[in-house]
């Protein structure tokens, strides 16, 4: 770099003034040169710009870390080793472009999401959302499975990934029928007379260990430790 050139940075003949005499590249270099050097959170207020973007957002001060909390990580594809699987994905992806139908869509979506959120659901619960619905199909994205509980359940239409032994026996048994998801595409392409449901995600025992400490007041948290030597 020249001397002049060095002048302008530091304040010289020609440059903007700095007070402290040193090279302050934030505060000594010129307006058209600073304007260059945009940060984060400017590259960001000017995407979400009403003039740029089209929408009402214009003005609005969104912090970065706003931002980076409203970024979606899930997943865009089938990352089970399962070949069935992958190849569900693909139907249902393909009826999902193909007929604009919002079931089809939601049972594609379901079927790349891990299996922690896939609960399983028992035929109990399904008799009691298919109660009265003789002429519905009870569609779960998980595995039905028995509930001992129940003496009798009714007759019903169902459609999982997988079934149980026992509930697949009793489902038949009282003269209903278990589906699956490339059988219900043959039947029902668009999804008409079909009930997508899902079993309760919070019943693993992993949640259990989530919140507030255990200890804790007002803490309903299983702790780690053996309880049998904590004390």
């Amino acid at each position: 770099m020249t001397d002049g050139g060095m002048k302008e940075r530091r304040g010289g003949e020609g440059g903007v003034g700095c007070v402290t005499g040193k090279r302050c590249l934030s505060r000594c270099l010129e307006p058209a040169a600073f304007a260059r050097r945009k940060t984060r959170r400017e590259f960001f207020r000017h995407k979400f710009d009403a003039s740029v973007v089209g929408t009402k957002r214009a003005a609005i001060d969104i912090p970065a870390r706003q931002l980076r909390a409203a970024k979606k990580h899930q997943r865009k594809e089938c990352q089970s080793p399962s070949p069935i699987r992958k190849n569900l994905v693909t139907l249902y992806e393909f009826l999902a472009r193909r007929t604009d139908s919002a079931f089809n869509a939601k049972v594609a979506h379901l079927l790349i999401r891990t299996n922690s959120v896939l609960a399983p659901m028992s035929v109990a619960k399904m008799a009691e959302h298919l109660k009265s619905k003789e002429d519905k199909i009870g569609c779960v994205v998980g595995t039905i499975t028995n509930d001992l509980r129940v003496e009798s359940i009714p007759k019903m239409t169902i459609c999982a990934l997988r079934f149980s032994e026992a509930a697949r026996a009793r489902i038949e048994a009282a003269g209903g029928e278990c589906l699956t998801f490339d059988q219900l595409a043959i039947r029902c392409p668009t999804g008409e007379n079909c009930l997508i449901l899902r079993g309760p995600t919070g019943n693993r025992k992993a949640r259990k260990y989530f919140g507030n400490p255990a200890g804790n007041p007002k803490s309903h948290t299983r702790p780690r430790a053996n309880p049998k030597y904590s004390h």
